[in-house]
Order: structure tokens, then C-alpha cells, then sequence
């Protein structure tokens, strides 16, 4: 199992990492992916980076990680439907879908959207 520091990772790396455990398409690897997203958001990594990513796997963990996170997640969410990039407000828009009645206060983001 590869253990790592986030301040120690080059980038290269750390994007190696995580299409590692993203690529994968079984439960468990998901389940890993949501893992690894998480710790990335917990250690500074740019949500909205993640929402943009263009491997929509990384989007998905990324939406799954931050509605894991609750109801105090969907503020973060809701922000990023404003993004200039499609992807980004895709993303934050299916976080939100996510989270059920905590995104009832961002419903008219998501219908500008529309």
C-alpha cells in the first residue's frame, strides 16, 4: 500500500496516484476513489480542480467525497455552479443532487443552470 505526504508529492505523481484508484470500475476501487478524493480535499486540493477534471471518474469520487461530507458541504458545492467551466458547474450540480434537502437552499442555482 503506498503511503505518501501530501507536501512530498510532485504533482505527477499525485495525479498517477489517483487515476490509479480511480481508473478502477468494482465497488471497492470506487469506494477507494472516494477515499482518495476526500483525503485530497481534506489536505488543500482545489475542489474546483477536481469538479473539472477531465476524467469523469475523478469528477464523480469528487461529488460523491463532498456530499459525504453533509449538509455543511453544500455551500462549497453551490459556489462552483457559477464556474466558468461546464464541467466544474456539471459536477457541483450533481454534489448537490447528492446532498437531497441540504441543497433545497441552492435550488435556484441549479436552475440557472437550466
Amino acid at each position: 500500500q503506498e503511503s505518501v505526504s501530501a507536501p512530498a508529492l510532485e504533482q505527477a505523481e499525485l495525479d498517477r496516484l489517483l487515476r490509479l484508484h480511480v481508473g478502477a470500475k468494482t465497488k471497492a476501487a470506487k469506494l477507494k476513489a472516494k477515499e482518495v478524493v476526500g483525503w485530497l480535499l481534506e489536505e488543500g486540493a482545489s475542489l474546483e480542480a477536481l469538479f473539472g477534471d477531465a476524467d469523469f471518474d475523478i469528477r464523480a469520487a469528487a461529488a460523491a467525497a463532498l456530499a459525504g461530507l453533509g449538509e455543511e458541504a453544500a455551500p462549497q458545492a453551490a459556489a462552483l455552479l457559477g464556474s466558468a467551466d461546464c464541467r466544474t458547474r456539471a459536477t457541483a450540480a450533481e454534489a448537490l443532487g447528492k446532498l437531497g434537502a441540504a441543497a433545497l437552499p441552492h435550488c435556484a442555482g441549479i436552475a440557472a443552470l437550466l
